[in-house]
């Protein structure tokens, strides 16, 4: 894709998920059971913008105007750091700061994503990857008060710039990537793409321990004010049902939730729980035949990716729960990859077509208050 289309895209995306929240309320009843609801409504803006600050996102804020509360460890620094950072320039309404925030990011993530494809792939493969990115049923999350935006910047630009031989700069985008995620750390794993055989050296090593030192200031700040290093992952527990603070294999997990499929009555929550074990098994599947071509053609991107693709999806199901891998799946690419190697178009605009029918389904319950991972 040229980046004018991306950017006509992104924007068109962006008007069909305001006027899908505007119109929310006469579509399906309002849920809104989140905490910090009353937070985000104080800062006046339409319901339209408001919307996309639930759940995690009313997090952020709270954390950006009055810094941590007891278990808000879980939620990485950076992007609450930057909505309070450049609160005084919007009259510190930290909503309006973290739209933007997150937009911005969006975009320029995007558009670095979109060059980076070009640069490894060829253009083909790069614009059906960005299609079926711009169409997957969570990428809606780009625009809403979460971190996905910031982090597409961020992995996007270390991706762009090591690609380029800029290592410094690449550097520099690893390091903020670990301060936004505990997954910011596995972009190390992607060294080996740039320096190919001889990444074990100074300027490899280097690279990998300015990455992790983002991760590695987050923990001391967490052992400084409430002596718990690993407070990023013992307060899991307290964000969602059936996280685990101790280690869960992924059999177990699929387990958990044949018993839900199998059992459960058919409320909202059950098809949500459909729709993570759906999207999660669709994505990791995706990987692994990606992973299996690269092996067959001895193709080290492919592999690299595919790894790097594997551990996005695999490390949060840790947990014991598929809760919000349908959002990390965004960083699969190895994923989107293979769907782009697919050789009938007419499949994979049939997948692009169920991709936004599921992405209309996921926004409209999102803005009005049902979460969806």
């Amino acid at each position: 894709m040229s980046a004018k289309t991306v950017t006509l895209i992104f924007f068109a995306k962006l008007l069909l998920l305001l006027i899908l929240a505007y119109n929310a309320k006469s579509l399906i009843s309002y849920e809104g059971n989140f905490p910090y609801q009353s937070l985000i409504n104080s800062f006046s803006l339409p319901f339209a913008l408001t919307s996309l600050a639930s759940f995690d996102g009313a997090h952020y804020i709270s954390i950006a105007q009055n810094s941590y509360h007891q278990y808000e460890q879980a939620f990485f620094p950076l992007y609450p750091s930057l909505i309070r950072i450049l609160g005084p320039l919007l009259l510190n309404n930290y909503l309006l700061v973290g739209i933007i925030i997150s937009n911005f990011s969006s975009l320029i993530g995007l558009l670095l994503l979109n060059k980076w494809l070009i640069a490894t792939f060829d253009k083909k493969t790069a614009s059906f990857t960005m299609l079926f990115y711009f169409a997957f049923p969570t990428s809606f999350f780009f625009h809403t008060v979460y971190t996905e935006g910031l982090f597409l910047l961020l992995t996007a630009g270390f991706l762009f710039f090591a690609s380029q031989k800029k290592y410094a700069i690449s550097g520099i985008f690893g390091f903020f990537s670990s301060l936004t995620r505990l997954v910011g750390v596995l972009n190390i794993m992607l060294l080996p793409l740039f320096f190919k055989k001889k990444w074990i050296t100074i300027r490899g090593v280097m690279l990998s321990l300015i990455i992790a030192t983002g991760l590695f200031s987050y923990m001391f700040y967490l052992w400084q004010s409430s002596g718990d290093a690993m407070a990023f992952f013992t307060s899991q527990s307290q964000f969602g049902l059936n996280r685990s603070t101790h280690v869960i294999i992924l059999p177990q997990v699929y387990f958990r939730y044949l018993k839900i499929l199998l059992f459960s009555s058919h409320t909202y929550q059950y098809f949500v729980a459909l729709f993570e074990v759906s999207l999660f098994t669709f994505m990791i599947g995706l990987a692994v035949i990606y992973l299996y071509k690269g092996f067959k053609k001895k193709h080290q991107e492919m592999i690299m990716i595919s790894i790097f693709s594997l551990s996005h999806l695999l490390i949060p199901t840790l947990t014991g729960t598929l809760l919000s891998t349908p959002r990390f799946a965004l960083f699969s690419f190895a994923s989107f990859l293979c769907l782009s190697t697919l050789r009938q178009n007419r499949v994979k605009y049939v997948v692009v077509t169920i991709f936004i029918m599921l992405q209309l389904w996921a926004a409209l319950f999102f803005v009005s208050g049902y979460f969806i991972s």
